[in-house]
């Protein structure tokens, strides 16, 4: 599915930067699974001979996220996504040019991810597992005094 999203925008050729935010080892010591921060690398070199856009991981944009985002964690996936809207706005990116895939996402991925998206602007992406379409939305919320 994150292929999918990628050749999605790579088709109307408005994809520029791609990171990736690689879960964590699970804390728990019963049923204790590896994290996918161990397959970023293979990840990227699916693209290393296309020149069109970059690939990172959220590890290389702060290094407190290099192993990895617990993503039982609504706290540390608000921090880690936090930490790459501050480094995509450094990098003049506004708001509306930057979109949180949440496709296969666990149920705290995805509801964080909305969450962060619902300043005016910001956009969350999903692949259809039914048609494989990919959809954005733009859920801005403003409260009212």
């Amino acid at each position: 599915m994150p292929l999918e999203a990628i050749a999605y925008h790579v088709e109307k050729n408005t994809l520029e930067t791609v990171i990736v935010i690689p879960s964590a080892d699970t804390p728990s010591t019963e049923k204790k699974e590896d994290g996918t921060f161990r397959m970023v690398g293979k990840f990227t070199r699916l693209f290393e001979k296309s020149h069109k856009f970059e690939v990172l991981n959220a590890g290389e944009i702060h290094q407190r996220w290099m192993e990895g985002v617990n993503y039982e964690s609504a706290r540390d996936l608000r921090d880690c996504l936090h930490d790459l809207y501050t480094w995509l706005r450094q990098k003049q990116y506004a708001d509306d040019d930057i979109i949180v895939d949440i496709t296969s996402g666990q149920k705290v991925c995805a509801s964080v991810a909305s969450v962060m998206s619902l300043s005016i602007g910001r956009q969350v992406q999903y692949v259809s597992t039914q048609d494989y379409t990919v959809r954005a939305y733009n859920i801005s919320y403003e409260a009212s005094a």
